[in-house]
């Protein structure tokens, strides 16, 4: 699982570092253009997904919790 994980952080900083290379080689820099907007709203929405699984995997390991005697 945890080499997943390191795989898809990996893809995604390719990604989202080939995106904002090519974009200010080719175009210059941007801030506010609708390239950035639209990646800053998936990387959000991707930042959201992963908060909600990781708060999910938490509540899963306290409510399975073994008791001790």
């Amino acid at each position: 699982m945890l080499k997943f994980i390191k795989f898809l952080q990996l893809l995604i900083l390719g990604v989202v570092g080939a995106f904002v290379i090519q974009s200010t080689v080719l175009h210059g820099i941007g801030i506010f253009s609708e390239r950035y907007v639209i990646m800053s709203l998936v990387l959000t929405a991707l930042l959201e997904l992963a908060i909600f699984i990781i708060y999910k995997l938490v509540e899963d390991d306290f409510t399975n919790e073994p008791k001790v005697k």
